[in-house]
Parts: structure tokens; C-alpha cells; sequence
């Protein structure tokens, strides 16, 4: 198959790196670079794709990329599949066959509220919550404390910026000032694009060149 003839009527899954998880019909699953034009075919999947959640630890470029996914089969039993993509295998055991132990951390209601949504994003080795409001107008972020298992607000997120959206989130340092301690927001108003400010607690939307001149408008 024809890298052209693979993105037709693919989805976007996952992102990172400048790396996109994609998947097609039911149980294909590739790596496409837009950048660099370069695809990596990964083995099929066991069972239908049913994921609710799917991500890959690093680039796939590098030895210990992982991918794994989760899927809900059931209110109270979940499955969890893991793709090693240069030991070319995908499967739901191997994290029992191995002996890997987790701990399920209970979701907090406060943080993770049914009616709005919230995102999870790595940032600085760091793993976030963005909890929104409704109509992203209230937002908080908090951080995990591993070392006690507890959720603590953020502040300020420094020279760092947030993309999110339903499909993959990701941080990254602001090319400029006028881009930090800022939440990009995968929403239009009109020909601007929505941000939430820490600095100034604001949801603002402005025009993709609003840090070239005077073009944000606050609403």
C-alpha cells in the first residue's frame, strides 16, 4: 500500500514529536511524520480498534518506543494492549505476563468532572491535568505528586505553553514570551484562535499572528 493510499481515510489518534499516531479501518495502526513525509507501519492489532485512550512513550524512531492503548470493555473491567514497535508485537497479556504491577489511582471528582472535560499532558516531566470549565472559561492545572499520589495546582507554567484538544495534547517551550505560561485551546472564534492566559486567569482569541502586533482581543 501506497503511503498516499494509507492516509486516506486515516484518523489522528496520538501526536508527539512531530510524529502522528494514526489508525485505519479496524485494526491498522501506523506512525506518520508530516514533516519529513516518513511512515512506519505498525504490526496489526489482536482485536478490532476500541481504544478509548492510546498514546506512545517516545519517538519511534528510538529502540524503546511503546505504544499502548486502553479500552473499556465493560463499566468495570479494562484492557490495556502494548506495542513494542521494534520487537514487532502487539498484545493485551504481556503487561501480566511480564509481571509489571500499577496501581489505578482513583479519579478525583473535584478534578475530573463528568459535565466539562478534563486532559491529561506530560510537561516538563510532569504530568498535568487541565481541568476546563464550561465553554473553557474556568481553567486549573494541577500536577501529580508522585510521592504522595495527590493532584496540586499549578500556577504558572513558566516558559511553557499547552496544546489541547480531544485528540492529543503536548507542551512545549514558547518560541517567545508573549506565547508562555499560556493554554492553546483546539477551538475557533471566527479566523482567531482561543487561549487561556495564567497570567491573567483570561480567555483571549486572537489572529495566529496576534504576537507580531497589537491583534488580541479579550473576551
Amino acid at each position: 500500500m501506497s503511503l498516499s493510499e494509507m492516509l486516506v481515510g486515516a484518523t489522528i489518534r496520538f501526536s508527539k514529536g512531530g510524529w502522528l499516531l494514526m489508525s485505519k479501518g479496524r485494526k491498522t495502526l501506523f506512525f506518520y511524520n508530516p514533516f519529513t513525509k516518513a511512515a512506519i507501519q505498525l504490526p496489526d492489532l489482536p482485536e478490532i480498534y476500541s481504544f478509548t485512550g492510546i498514546a506512545f512513550s517516545s519517538l519511534p524512531t528510538s529502540s524503546d518506543c511503546v505504544v499502548f492503548g486502553i479500552a473499556q470493555d465493560d463499566w468495570f473491567e479494562i484492557s490495556i494492549f502494548v506495542c513494542n514497535i521494534h520487537l514487532r508485537h502487539c498484545t493485551g497479556k504481556r503487561f501480566l505476563e511480564d509481571g509489571f504491577i500499577w496501581k489505578v489511582l482513583a479519579k478525583p471528582r473535584k478534578h475530573f468532572n463528568v459535565v466539562y472535560p478534563s486532559f491529561l499532558v506530560e510537561c516538563d516531566r510532569k504530568l498535568l491535568l487541565v481541568d476546563l470549565g464550561p465553554l473553557g472559561k474556568s481553567v486549573e492545572i494541577f500536577s501529580l505528586d508522585f510521592s504522595k499520589m495527590v493532584w496540586v495546582k499549578v500556577e504558572s507554567l513558566g516558559k511553557h505553553m499547552l496544546f489541547i484538544s480531544n485528540t492529543s495534547c503536548l507542551s512545549a517551550i514558547a518560541p517567545n514570551s508573549c506565547m508562555e505560561n499560556k493554554i492553546y485551546l483546539a477551538r475557533l472564534h471566527g479566523e482567531e484562535i482561543l487561549f487561556y492566559s495564567l497570567g491573567t486567569g483570561r480567555v483571549t482569541a486572537a489572529l495566529l499572528c496576534y504576537c507580531m502586533g497589537p491583534f488580541a482581543r479579550t473576551q
